[in-house]
């Protein structure tokens, strides 16, 4: 694929601007396939080309005014010559809404920190957050299968969280609290189901993308609010996005170090991070004493966190604490964390994980007398939004691909 033509470029905004809703999703699709990679070696630079282009022409305000106003003329655009029947006029904004939002992500996920500071500037944050928030009637699911209006929330949920991915789009996020608390609050009351949709699963996603930022973490660990106490839970969710995205703000909250006490004793943290690295093969009596009864009382029925990146996340997370200072590694001593990890680490097939466990154990085996008082240090923002954070290689989620379905009406 070559960079984006003028023609084809102009051909597309044009449609967007269309007062047919029909013509509005067809071109949000074609913008959205403009800004997929294909095999070719310089399909990368392709795509990021036509991301500039689809920015400097303000796409992204075009996106954001079809977000809000999904059946509504643009301004200074034409209108229908007839007005749609109810009916009709829910099912295309449904449909339009989603798929906008959907070409949102792939215009962030190709434009980086061009595109984020674009769709900042046209109010991404606010209308894809009324986009979540206007459907809230939708957010409990007892199906597998997601209404439209569900659709429209998981993809709204999506955006917000690739927004966050790049330091405009999660500054921009932080700066609307009010609907950052609404978004955090609706996650908290509306948790997974075994069986069901999840259309706010990638808000995990979202917080730990955000906690990158110290503004993000200091959202999280206000004492007024307790949501991180609240979200801990979600460690044990049914729901892989929401477990995996848990991880990830519990651990990007441990690069706090001035907070490292209230984490560890006040929010018992090593308990909910160590028990989804605790499997089936138990534990000998003398690794029992001290250590919390949820890592073996379940015997043979415990269940190991199966996702490896997760797994991944959450020992990285324990080797934050352990680098905040002598006494939290004693008091993850006493809690039995080597013994976790130790134990972890003879069923651990990764190879990354298991060099991870080893720095743990290093820390944990230390001769603490012997150390003069000397911490290691890790410098937080080593390689920025959507890189490395850090030493211990936390990166900002990957870019997430909506799988809604617009057609069905509730």
């Amino acid at each position: 694929m070559s960079a984006l033509s003028e023609q084809l470029l102009s051909d597309i905004l044009s449609h967007l601007a269309s007062p047919r809703p029909d013509v509005r999703v067809e071109s949000l699709k074609a913008l959205s396939a403009t800004l997929q990679p294909t095999s070719a070696p310089s399909s990368e630079l392709a795509v990021r080309m036509s991301a500039a282009s689809y920015a400097e022409a303000k796409a992204p305000a075009t996106i954001c005014q079809l977000i809000s106003g999904p059946t509504s003329p643009l301004p200074g655009g034409e209108r229908l010559p007839v007005e749609l029947p109810p009916a009709a006029v829910e099912k295309w904004s449904q449909l339009v809404t989603g798929t906008a939002l959907d070409a949102a992500s792939s215009l962030l996920a190709a434009g980086g920190e061009v595109a984020a500071e674009a769709f900042a500037d046209a109010g991404l944050a606010t209308r894809a957050g009324e986009a979540v928030l206007e459907r809230g009637s939708s957010f409990a699911s007892t199906n597998a299968e997601p209404t439209a209006r569900q659709s429209v929330v998981a993809s709204a949920v999506a955006c917000l969280a690739n927004f966050s991915r790049s330091e405009a789009g999660a500054a921009s996020i932080l700066s609307k609290e009010a609907l950052l608390t609404s978004l955090t609050k609706a996650f908290l009351d509306h948790p997974a189901g075994a069986a069901r949709f999840d259309c706010l699963g990638h808000a995990a996603t979202l917080l730990m993308n955000l906690a990158q930022l110290e503004a993000g973490r200091k959202f999280l660990l206000r004492l007024s609010t307790g949501y991180l106490k609240a979200l801990l839970p979600s460690l044990r969710s049914p729901a892989s996005a929401r477990r995996y995205g848990a991880a990830g703000l519990v651990k990007n909250c441990c690069f706090d170090k001035d907070s490292a006490y209230h984490l560890i004793h006040e929010l018992d943290l090593v308990t909910h991070v160590c028990y989804p690295l605790c499997g089936p093969e138990g534990f000998d009596m003398d690794d029992k004493a001290g250590m919390d009864l949820s890592f073996w009382m379940e015997g043979e029925e415990k269940v190991r966190e199966p996702d490896e990146g997760t797994r991944q996340i959450l020992v990285e997370a324990v080797l934050l604490l352990c680098a905040t200072g002598r006494r939290s590694r004693e008091a993850l001593r006493e809690k039995k964390v080597y013994e976790v990890l130790k134990t972890l680490d003879l069923s651990e097939e990764s190879e990354a994980i298991s060099e991870k466990i080893c720095e743990c154990v290093d820390f944990l085996m230390r001769d603490e007398e012997g150390e003069g008082g000397r911490e290691p240090v890790f410098v937080e923002g080593g390689g920025g939004m959507g890189g490395e954070v850090g030493g211990t290689g936390m990166s900002a989620s990957s870019v997430i691909r909506s799988e809604g379905n617009y057609d069905d009406v509730d």
